[in-house]
């Protein structure tokens, strides 16, 4: 395992690349903070990580250490990105059932637009996982599944077919 950084023992030029990744570190977090989701953020963490990781200059121990202080605060945003995410794939979903009452299709729509945004989020060649994230959603989807495919059950019984009325009752639902 890379030992950990430490300033004293680093030299300086080490201390001035890692001071520059904090700093564009910062900058992306400006970012988050304002989108929720920064398009293309994986390939832009691994540019600030591989920059500072050629101030090593091939001392492997040091890169690793180096990589590991700027990987570190990059992954958080990571997870925090995934949080916003995951909402805006249930707004997906919502946004789906309103336009065309289909559950399943609401569903695969939601669970896509999360996918593209894990590929487009996560870190060329990191171990970032987005798996415990994706599991929420999907039981989150599963519960509103779940729902919704008995209102449409309801609505095809009863002989209701507006997305109006299908909003309607869901709101209500929600509201209890």
């Amino acid at each position: 395992p890379p030992k950990p950084l430490d300033d004293e023992e680093l030299p300086a030029e080490q201390v001035a690349a890692l001071a520059r990744a904090w700093k564009e570190v910062d900058r992306l977090s400006a970012r988050v903070d304002k989108s929720g989701v920064v398009p293309g953020f994986g390939k832009q963490a691994d540019r600030i990580i591989r920059k500072a990781v050629a101030a090593a200059h091939g001392v492997e121990a040091e890169a690793a250490g180096l990589a590991q202080a700027v990987d570190a605060p990059l992954r958080a945003l990571f997870v925090r990105q995934l949080q916003a995410l995951a909402a805006q794939a249930v707004d997906v979903y919502d946004a789906a059932m309103e336009r065309r009452p289909n559950p399943i299709e609401a569903g695969l729509q939601a669970k896509r637009h999360f996918q593209r945004g894990v590929s487009s989020l996560t870190r060329p060649g990191s171990g970032w996982s987005a798996e415990a994230e994706e599991a929420d959603l999907n039981s989150r989807l599963d519960g509103s599944y779940s729902r919704d495919r008995a209102l449409v059950q309801e609505q095809v019984k009863s002989g209701y077919g507006k997305s109006e009325d299908l909003q309607v009752i869901r709101d209500l639902q929600e509201s209890v």
